[in-house]
């Protein structure tokens, strides 16, 4: 059944599973388990397996699920909710470069079926050039990759945020003025933290100065359908303080942090949903850090080190 939620459910439910996002505590007793089975084995699917791949496409496909959920019970928010799941397509697109590229970096495959532009059948050690081009003719994919023979990651994953954001600020379009307001300001808020990753890497492997713009860099040019950065970046930079340092873990601490912040304040809007989502894709990054930690034999308190969580 499709279509029989409105705004206010949406909202509601979310505030109902905003309980069910583990602590602290919790993602210790995962970390510190003997073994990747018996870290998840909460979770259906990944307690009877030992293939890490396995595991990590099983830990997924439970943790989006709900999502799919919100997105097949709201017509409201359905394009904004599909734009957002379809993060987990850069993971795919990474996948499949590499093996065009002659590069073997892993086989566990996303599933956001029946949302997905990538489906599942393209997972294969044989995958073609001409088989992606003609997966992703006339979607927002396209273009991504090209007729070039040249290395097919060369700049993808570059192309593939541009697009991501560039549809996730079209399907705000359908939303009230106030919820895309919102939703903007978490564009405008992922696009400076690109920014600043961007601009820090060019300087570290390119020797150029920060803020000058490397020919190679999308970084600086970006103006998605006139999303206002300016607010975003001031926050960004006002928490960040510029360390000079470019590290994940602030961003994503920051990009959390200012997501709840949003949503205590902002209980019956969009911030619900950017909120739950943001929520939702850390959770997802570090259940995989847990599993791959497993997977190269890292010790409890390094992986405690990596895990983003609120206190």
């Amino acid at each position: 059944m499709k279509d029989y939620a409105d705004r206010a459910y949406v909202h509601g439910r979310i505030h109902a599973l905003m309980d069910g996002f583990p602590g602290r505590a919790r993602y210790a007793e995962m970390y510190n388990a003997p073994n990747a089975p018996a870290a998840f084995a909460a979770i259906p699917g990944p307690s009877d397996e030992t293939d890490i791949s396995r595991i990590k496409e099983h830990l997924f496909r439970e943790n989006i699920y709900p999502v799919i959920e919100l997105i097949e019970a709201s017509a409201y928010y359905r394009p904004f909710l599909v734009s957002a799941i379809r993060l987990a397509e850069w993971h795919n697109l990474l996948l499949l470069a590499g093996r065009l590229d002659g590069i073997q970096s892993g086989d566990e495959w996303l599933d956001i079926s029946p949302y997905d532009i990538l489906p599942g059948n393209l997972n294969k050690t044989d995958i073609t050039r001409d088989e992606i081009l003609s997966t992703v003719h006339g979607t927002y994919l396209e273009g991504i990759f090209t007729q070039s023979q040249g290395s097919a990651l060369d700049g993808t994953p570059d192309r593939f945020i541009r697009v991501f954001l560039d549809s996730c600020a079209v399907s705000a379009r359908c939303l009230e003025l106030y919820d895309r307001k919102i939703v903007n300001f978490f564009i405008a808020v992922v696009m400076t933290l690109v920014r600043m990753s961007d601009q820090y890497r060019y300087h570290e492997y390119y020797n150029t100065v920060r803020g000058e713009q490397d020919e190679n860099s999308d970084s600086g040019k970006w103006n998605i359908f006139n999303i206002p950065a300016g607010e975003a970046e001031a926050a960004v930079k006002r928490s960040l303080k510029q360390t000079g340092k470019m590290d994940v873990l602030p961003y994503l601490n920051f990009l959390l942090a200012e997501s709840m912040r949003i949503y205590r304040r902002e209980w019956d809007s969009s911030g619900t949903v950017t909120a739950y989502l943001v929520r939702k894709f850390i959770l997802i990054r570090n259940l995989f850090v847990i599993a791959e930690g497993f997977r190269f034999g890292l010790k409890g308190n390094e992986m405690a080190v990596m895990i983003v969580c609120e206190e």
